[in-house]
């Protein structure tokens, strides 16, 4: 699968999003818009991943693509927690948790616990690579079963799942917000979304969109993040989708624009995309702590380089070790996996 540098452009426009709003910053309220385009950006590569490897769907192939997507993500998860483990000794003496709710991060539950009781506190950002892997597991066999069916087959079966599931969403969601926000089954629309994107493309050819498109959905995203709130139920009704399709554009705008985006294809977006990973890791316990004792300018201005190092570090460490542990065990090449 051909690189696309504008993918870890987006991936850098979600992560600042989410970074202001962890920060507490008022003009990112809504900042949490940025997960979903995450899960935009996912659910497309995972997908074409999927379409273009079919044996995956096999039960062999199965296990070896799970022990990529374990080798990517839970060797930097593992030192982040134990980075966290070690420092909540000293920083967070009160709380009597810290082992259970790094041991229900590492079980990847969290989009589930959290909601019911509150439980991870300061890793409680981890329900979205909960939510992620869960689509992991489920996921090849969907593909299995759709690349059965013709292409206008399985797009129409992907759209009636992504109204159901937005339907749902928008139901749950008038009683119990945080069930709606965080659990698999309501908040997944932008993973299908996503694969949705990587069915047509697969078969059909997609006209490259005007360059306007991409600064058009930049600024709506913006507009989004400024204007919406946590806890809104208009969030998870309307604001959700509209930023579901706004980051649909942005995303087939990138893959199929002639002239670049300056904002998208600029080195250093791509380099804070690269590395977003290891920034959404760390930011939050970060935030977390420092908010609690400062205003978000502050917040934002201390945290920021400690994100940031320990990012770089993880990105060029930890995460290059696992890329080099796939290539020499040949599962799937780097370029797929990333």
């Amino acid at each position: 699968m051909q690189y696309v540098k504008e993918l870890d452009g987006i991936r850098a426009v979600a992560i600042l999003l989410v970074m202001l709003f962890h920060a507490g910053s008022p003009f990112a309220k809504g900042g949490f818009i940025g997960v979903d385009v995450f899960f935009l950006i996912s659910g497309y590569l995972i997908t074409s991943i999927l379409i273009s490897n079919r044996q995956l769907t096999q039960k062999k192939h199965y296990i070896e693509f799970m022990a990529n997507r374990c080798i990517r993500l839970l060797p930097a998860l593992i030192a982040c927690i134990l980075l966290y483990l070690v420092l909540s000794q000293f920083i967070w003496t009160d709380y009597q948790h810290h082992i259970r709710d790094s041991l229900l991060s590492l079980l990847y539950i969290t989009n589930y616990t959290y909601p019911a009781f509150d439980a991870p506190y300061f890793l409680r950002h981890t329900w979205s690579l909960a939510l992620e892997f869960q689509f992991y597991l489920i996921w090849p066999l969907a593909v299995y079963l759709l690349t059965k069916r013709s292409t206008k087959e399985s797009i129409l079966i992907l759209m009636i799942t992504y109204s159901v599931i937005s339907i749902l969403r928008s139901q749950v969601a008038l009683d119990h917000w945080e069930n709606a926000y965080f659990h698999l089954e309501t908040r997944s629309s932008g993973l299908i979304l996503g694969s949705i994107i990587a069915f047509y493309m697969k078969s059909y050819p997609v006209p490259a969109l005007p360059a306007w498109t991409s600064w058009a959905s930049i600024i709506g995203l913006c507009y989004i993040s400024f204007t919406t709130e946590w806890g809104d139920a208009q969030y998870l009704t309307t604001s959700l989708m509209l930023g579901e399709i706004l980051g649909a554009t942005l995303l087939i705008s990138s893959i199929t624009i002639k002239s670049p985006n300056l904002i998208l294809s600029n080195p250093t977006m791509i380099y804070i995309g690269k590395i977003s990973y290891g920034l959404y890791l760390y930011h939050y316990p970060v935030m977390l702590y420092l908010r609690n004792h400062f205003d978000w300018p502050y917040t934002l201005a201390l945290s920021l380089p400690i994100a940031f190092i320990a990012a770089i570090i993880s990105y060029h460490t930890i995460e290059k070790w696992a890329s080099n542990c796939r290539k020499k065990q040949m599962l799937l090449p780097r370029k797929t996996l990333t």
